[in-house]
């Protein structure tokens, strides 16, 4: 009699071993996310030689750069996986936009003057803040465990309202001295996300997400120097790479329950 029970109980144990194992468990369908962001810096435009003009004598002559400083921000997004393995994505990415100057004048015996807009625009800061729209793709491996890893592509429209092509500085007078002006600091331009990243379980219905990004996104650049006393120059849109780090929380809506087989 006890041997019975003994091989009853191995025999249940092995059949119900295989099925465990073949367990698979809940995956998210439905997530809201809202993340912290770091995104690094990049360079705008550069202009070698542009003139400033000198009352009734001519012009000197300076280099102007402006570049994008790195920025923390915010990005909220939802994502829906109709497939294990694939899911759609709508997102809105609001990234600070810091611009910093540096002029340097070149010309050999310059004007006071010239010294001033130039020693007022090296070093000058702005910071603004742009949204950037996108929707794309998500393809994710292992959706059923404890860590998935994913890839994400995005097209959108980045919003922002920071000129990048205004410059001017001011004179030991208090007047300002317009380099390049800009009708509009509001622009509309297209970009795209590239990114990837991992989601690991944190409980019933959160997650936690790291992700490492491209923002490949259209800024409008100052293409060249103008003439002396010229303050509209020719703009151009450029494609500047932002990349970014997010730091995520994930709530899942709605999942999709696992089964035994």
């Amino acid at each position: 009699m006890r041997i019975r029970l003994v091989v009853l109980g191995l025999a249940t144990l092995a059949l119900a071993t295989p099925a465990a194992a073949q367990k698979t468990e809940d995956q998210a369908r439905l997530i809201f996310t809202v993340g912290l962001t770091y995104t690094g810096g990049s360079d705008l435009w550069s202009v070698t030689g542009q003139p400033i003009l000198r009352p009734a004598i001519g012009s000197d002559t300076v280099d102007l750069t402006r570049d994008i400083g790195g920025s923390v921000g915010m990005v909220f997004s939802g994502m829906y996986f109709p497939k294990p393995a694939l899911g759609f994505v709508g997102e809105a990415f609001f990234m600070g936009i810091g611009l910093q100057d540096h002029c340097s004048v070149t010309s050999p015996v310059p004007d006071p003057r010239t010294e001033d807009i130039c020693n007022d625009i090296d070093g000058g800061s702005k910071s603004s803040s742009a949204v950037l729209l996108s929707a794309g793709p998500v393809l994710r491996a292992a959706s059923n465990q404890e860590i998935s890893p994913y890839v994400r592509a995005q097209v959108g429209m980045l919003i922002s309202n920071l000129s990048p092509i205004r410059t001017e500085g001011t004179v030991s007078t208090g007047d300002i001295f317009v380099v390049y002006d800009d009708p509009s600091s509001t622009r509309v331009t297209l970009g795209f996300v590239f990114g990837a990243g991992a989601t690991a379980v944190l409980g019933k219905g959160w997650q936690a997400r790291l992700e490492a990004r491209d923002n490949l996104v259209e800024i409008a650049t100052v293409a060249g120097p103008t003439g002396a006393g010229d303050a509209n120059p020719e703009v151009v849109n450029q494609w500047k790479n932002l990349f970014s780090i997010v730091l995520g929380v994930d709530v899942v809506l709605e999942k999709k329950r696992g089964h035994r087989y």
